[in-house]
């Protein structure tokens, strides 16, 4: 399943800069008619698809948040069994509040996300998790605080055979 989603992702990216948005969403939404094998994390990536492109090319927060909502409804009931989706999901979510300039909102998100990834993935999953909760203190203008996420960070990911993620 996550091969044909990985793929119709990638044909939908190509679309993107050769056609207007709601070709773009028509097409998604066919190619996932065509795929009633579809499991809720191949919605889900097609949702987080969605709400990233929202949020990254048109900064509208109101339709990301729409995604994002419906990327936790894919998740809904098996968010142990997607645990590294769940958290991803909680920092979109996060991500929203971000470009709202909804700080202190953002970081409680970002921070449950974390608590989550804490217990639940490994140190390599969890690097970006953290380097986001630095990257919040350092907008707040709050740079000490910031340091100790940045630390386990980078200390994380020093490990990590993917270290280019971080």
């Amino acid at each position: 399943h996550i091969v044909r989603t990985n793929e119709i992702i990638a044909h939908a990216d190509s679309l993107q800069s050769s056609t207007d948005f709601s070709f773009f969403i028509a097409y998604l939404d066919s190619a996932y008619q065509s795929f009633p094998e579809a499991s809720p994390i191949d919605y889900w990536k097609k949702y987080q698809y969605i709400a990233k492109y929202y949020l990254d090319n048109n900064l509208e927060t109101a339709k990301a948040r729409l995604y994002t909502d419906s990327m936790a409804s894919a998740l809904k009931g098996q968010e142990q069994r997607y645990k590294e989706a769940h958290v991803q999901t909680l920092f979109a979510q996060g991500d929203i509040l971000m470009a709202e300039k909804k700080y202190l909102e953002a970081f409680n998100l970002y921070y449950d996300g974390y608590s989550y990834a804490k217990k639940n993935l490994d140190s390599c999953q969890l690097a970006p998790f953290t380097g986001q909760l630095a990257m919040i203190k350092y907008w707040q203008l709050q740079f000490r605080k910031a340091i100790p996420y940045f630390r386990e960070a980078l200390n994380a990911s020093a490990y990590c055979k993917k270290q280019d993620d971080f």
